[in-house]
């Protein structure tokens, strides 16, 4: 006979006190489980660490290649976005927000048209403003997401995700 001595660490994003009453977990599995519970709060409910997603950039500034520069940090305007948007996917979505603004920028800095749009408020298409080269990058961004979901990878994800959403 072989004696281990283990310690198992459990995470639910559900409410396993209401999952109990509709007959969704077992009560004496929770007793067992619930030894130490912590509380972590929505990222919505802690703003003032959106600022540290810089950490993120670390993780993928690899993806930006030549000719474009490497990310250095968020503009002021995108950064705002960040900090005003109610994250309902938690931290993942921060996370996913940052690779796809490394992804698609073309600048030093992550600005507003690089986040997903979920993230900015609704405008037209092209302000007044806009320089020669605003609209080109636009433009080349607006045409790469146009391609991006024709290929296989994206559709089975769109699907898969589509179909769990149902």
């Amino acid at each position: 006979m072989i004696k281990v001595n283990i310690r198992i660490v459990a995470a639910t994003n559900r409410n396993l006190q209401e999952a109990i009453k509709n007959g969704r977990f077992r009560q004496d599995l929770f007793f067992r489980l619930d030894v130490l519970t912590v509380e972590m709060p929505r990222l919505s409910e802690h703003r003032e660490d959106i600022p540290l997603a810089a950490h993120f950039m670390k993780n993928y500034g690899q993806i930006r290649t030549h000719p474009f520069p490497p990310v250095v940090g968020i503009s002021p305007e995108a950064l705002h976005l960040l900090v005003s948007y109610c994250w309902p996917g938690n931290v993942r979505e921060l996370e996913n927000a940052i690779e796809r603004g490394i992804a698609l920028g073309v600048t030093p800095d992550i600005r507003p048209e690089d986040l997903p749009k979920a993230l900015r408020p609704e405008k037209s298409e092209l302000a007044e403003d806009d320089t020669y080269d605003d609209a080109f990058e636009k433009f080349q961004k607006s045409l790469f997401e146009k391609r991006l979901p024709r290929t296989r990878c994206e559709m089975a994800v769109k699907e898969l995700f589509c179909s769990c959403a149902e």
